[in-house]
Formats: structure tokens, C-alpha cells, sequence
């Protein structure tokens, strides 16, 4: 396609001299100066010039339409289970692959490619946001998963109020009472504040709540009590073990009539 680009433009070259065929100055034509002459023809470069550009631009988009699509070329899409640190980059390949779909589309492909917690925030997504298309849905879904949205603070406070034992180990319990907390505090002591009170109200029922007291008042930290309660149902499910009886309810450590240490 370049040799047909230059091919034209000698061609126009040649139909825009101001000679005749056989090269010789027609007789019949006006005298021009030097410098008309070589205005005349610095336009006729510049006409000449614009014919060029204007084709090669032609070609360029000839040649990216023809072209397949950069998605085509990428790797397939991996899945997004919402952490907060992979949503941009999550957002950046769902976009440059499925950017141009058509809004129902989008959407319907943005849910295909969501698990565990991002896939349970699709859900709760308002019918009216999906209409706006997969650009809405995924702002819905930043605010949602982010650690400073109101949302994500106000549903783990809910969650550590509604927290319960229900028979689970002491690990399992104190694994979400840390999880909650760092999501609502970022300040250490305002977190080791609210980790000790969380655990002293969960336990407050059972026989270890008097040992958790006296380590309270005697300054322990969180990890202590935690350490405390451990210990305590370690010896528990032994004992229960030894004697050859039921074992003991897993996390239920006030059926373990032991005293406190």
C-alpha cells in the first residue's frame, strides 16, 4: 500500500507541473516570477503532503480494523474473591477485556468472574445499579469491599455484637474476633481495647470468665487470655479422653468443670 501511496503522489506531481508534454513553456502562458513560481509550488508540496498523510492514514485504520481485538490476545480472566489490594487491578483487566460489551452483557460477565466474598457482594447489588451497566456495579462492588466504607464498619459491628460461641474452638472464635477488629481499628492499643473486651463478653458465661478478670486487672494482654482459654480446653479434651467419656463439646470449654489457674 506505500508504493501505491508514492505511486499517486508522482502521478499528481506530474499532472500539477506547470509544463506541457513535451516540457517546453506554453506560449499563450502569462510570464510568472521567480517568486510566484516557487509559492505555486511550495503549495503544491504542501497539497501534495496533506494527500500523503491523509492515506497512510486510511491504511493505519484499514490495518487496525482488520486487526483482532487486544481481549483476543489476552490470557483468560482470572477470578476475583474480593481483597481489597486486587480490585484495581482486577477492574483494569475486566475493562480492557469486556469495555465494549453492551450493559446486559457486561454485567453478565462481571458476575461470572466473581467468588466468595466479592461474589456474595454481586448479589446485594440493586437491580437499578446493574441497569446502569458493569461500570456502576464495579464502584458498587470498591465501596462495598473496601476496608474504610461505612458499609464494611457497620456490618463488622453487627457482626461482633451478634458473635457467639456456639460450641467452636477457642482458635476459631478469637480468629474472627481478630479479623473484625482490624477492619473497624487501625490505631494498636484501640485494637487491643477492643479485642480484650470482645473476648472477656464472649466467655463472660462460663467458668473461665473469673481468671479472664483477674488477668484483666492484672494489666495481661489479649494474647494471654487467649493463651489462657487455649490451655484450658487443651486439658479439657485430654481429661475427657482419659476418663473415656463423650469428649468434650469442641469450644464449649465451661463443660469442662476444671478450675481457673
Amino acid at each position: 500500500m506505500i508504493e501505491k501511496v508514492h505511486s499517486m503522489i508522482a502521478l499528481l506531481k506530474v499532472l500539477s507541473s506547470p509544463y506541457s508534454k513535451d516540457d517546453t513553456i506554453s506560449r499563450s502562458s502569462p510570464v510568472v516570477s521567480p517568486s510566484e513560481s516557487r509559492r505555486q509550488e511550495m503549495l503544491r508540496e504542501e497539497e501534495l503532503r496533506k494527500i500523503e498523510r491523509e492515506e497512510l492514514m486510511r491504511i493505519e485504520r484499514e490495518r487496525e480494523r482488520r486487526a483482532p481485538k487486544a481481549a483476543t490476545r489476552l490470557p483468560p480472566m482470572k477470578v476475583y474473591s474480593g481483597r481489597k489490594e486486587e480490585f484495581e487491578d482486577f477492574r483494569v483487566a475486566f475493562e480492557i477485556r469486556y469495555g465494549d460489551e453492551d450493559k446486559k452483557t457486561a454485567v453478565a460477565l462481571l458476575r461470572e468472574v466473581l467468588v466468595g466474598e466479592a461474589k456474595e457482594e454481586y448479589r446485594n447489588i440493586p437491580e437499578g445499579t446493574k441497569k446502569e451497566g458493569a461500570k456502576a456495579c464495579l464502584d458498587y462492588l470498591e465501596k462495598r469491599l473496601s476496608e474504610e466504607s461505612p458499609f464494611y464498619k457497620i456490618e463488622s459491628e453487627q457482626k461482633m455484637r451478634d458473635q457467639r460461641l456456639n460450641g467452636r474452638t477457642v482458635a476459631k472464635v478469637c480468629e474472627e474476633v481478630e479479623k473484625w477488629v482490624c477492619k473497624l481499628h487501625k490505631d494498636e492499643e484501640r485494637k487491643e481495647e477492643r479485642r480484650v473486651t470482645q473476648i472477656m463478653s464472649l466467655y463472660k458465661a462460663t467458668p473461665e470468665y473469673i481468671k479472664l478478670l483477674e488477668l484483666f486487672e492484672s494489666g495481661e494482654s489479649y494474647q494471654a487470655m487467649k493463651d489462657h482459654l487455649i490451655r484450658v480446653e487443651f486439658i479439657a479434651r485430654q481429661m475427657s479422653d482419659l476418663r473415656g467419656g463423650m469428649s468434650v463439646r469442641r469450644g464449649d470449654i465451661s463443660s469442662s468443670k476444671l478450675e481457673c489457674f
